[in-house]
């Protein structure tokens, strides 16, 4: 059998045929089927191949880098020999610097839990710092969800680097991201394949059993409401403003109201509701900025307008907290107009804000029964004007 194989492979026609077979050797070796000899063999064909493999960056999976995989796993586990971590860390470092999705995941990892295969002791600063370097590699996906975790944001179960909320590091973070546009492009990019991948595998390996259906809600109702729910993919669609105006309200935690304030102003630059409603409470309050409350107020009537209107479109970066500002700041408009505080009193713009807000409240991301109390309030106010 160890014969027939060798021979199969040293007569492959081309690369992609070889390499399914050095699969199946590999597999073999791994549930010791084949002779030390082979084993020998394989090892050094592995090995040599793996020092001359060309790598293209940001391929998620085997074959596209077949042997620097199957050298890291075999020099990891001691598959064809002795485990050797220094090994299995050169070519894991390979793939980590053409950022394969798989080997960064396994790095931090390894820096997070610590890894006696590698022979890495758990260092969280270690794995801050690598996720910086994987940044600088082109892959700055990692660097994103850190700074959503150092901002006390929960974050996707597959990103949990495991830090406590650190508003120093967020902003380290955050700057980071902010440096380069391409960044966020590059977010968008592997957050869809990732999601791509994660289907594709889940449906293969259900989709000839009675699991598929099940598979398919595994996704639906798990994986991609991690990715929408926990500040993450859905914001990550305006990477630009939704970066930046965190980066605000990493400041305004602080203390650093005028940090915060020149923070929101360059986030409304980009068309960031999130920043808008957050400076306009800063003018309001004169927090950070002199305060300045008819400005708030047309800062708040014009994103009131655009939530009436149904105008938000791709300016849709708020948090929960966010969200519900949101509504508040539609609320104030409306008790504005219904009682005249600032403005002119109008029963019919009054009744154009409340009308928005049990109507088109739903529309929103909010857990259930988070609006309930606003609605309430707006229905009440509806019923009130309509019998005065």
């Amino acid at each position: 059998m160890n014969k027939k194989l060798t021979d199969l492979i040293a007569k492959a026609e081309n690369e992609k045929e070889r390499g399914s077979l050095i699969q199946i050797a590999f597999k073999l070796a791994k549930e010791d089927f084949i002779s030390p000899q082979c084993k020998k063999t394989l090892s050094e064909f592995i090995t040599d191949k793996a020092d001359s493999e060309t790598l293209k960056a940001g391929q998620f999976e085997p074959p596209e880098h077949l042997y620097t995989y199957l050298a890291y796993e075999m020099y990891k586990e001691g598959i064809c020999g002795e485990k050797n971590p220094e090994e299995a860390k050169k070519y894991l470092l390979k793939m980590v610097k053409h950022h394969k999705y798989y080997a960064c995941n396994e790095l931090l990892l390894a820096y997070r839990d610590g890894n006696a295969e590698l022979d890495i002791a758990p260092d969280k600063d270690a794995m801050i710092e690598w996720c910086f370097k994987i940044a600088d590699y082109g892959s700055p996906t990692y660097l994103y969800f850190l700074a959503l975790q150092a901002a006390g944001r929960k974050v996707p179960e597959f990103y949990d680097l495991g830090v406590e909320k650190d508003l120093k590091l967020a902003i380290r973070c955050l700057n980071k991201l902010n440096e380069d546009v391409n960044n966020f492009f590059s977010i968008c990019d592997e957050l869809d394949t990732m999601l791509n991948y994660t289907v594709h595998e889940i449906f293969r390996e259900h989709s000839n059993s009675d699991m598929y259906g099940r598979a398919r809600d595994s996704f639906v109702d798990g994986l991609k409401r991690d990715f929408w729910d926990c500040t993450g993919y859905s914001h990550i669609r305006m990477a630009s403003p939704h970066l930046i105006n965190l980066l605000g309200v990493v400041y305004y935690e602080l203390g650093d109201y005028e940090n915060a304030a020149k923070t929101f102003e360059r986030a409304v630059l980009y068309e960031s509701l999130g920043g808008k409603l957050n400076l306009s409470d800063m003018y309001s309050n004169g927090i950070g900025v002199p305060q300045d409350k008819e400005k708030a107020f047309n800062m708040k009537k014009e994103i009131a307008d655009l939530f009436v209107g149904n105008q938000l479109g791709d300016m849709w970066d708020l948090s929960y907290d966010e969200e519900h500002k949101l509504l508040e700041t539609v609320e104030y408009i409306a008790n504005a107009y219904r009682f005249g505080i600032g403005v002119q009193q109008s029963a019919d713009n009054a009744s154009k804000y409340y009308n928005a807000l049990t109507d088109r409240v739903w529309t929103l991301h909010l857990p259930a029964g988070f609006e309930d109390a606003i609605v309430q309030r707006a229905s009440t106010a509806l019923k009130e004007m309509s019998s005065s």
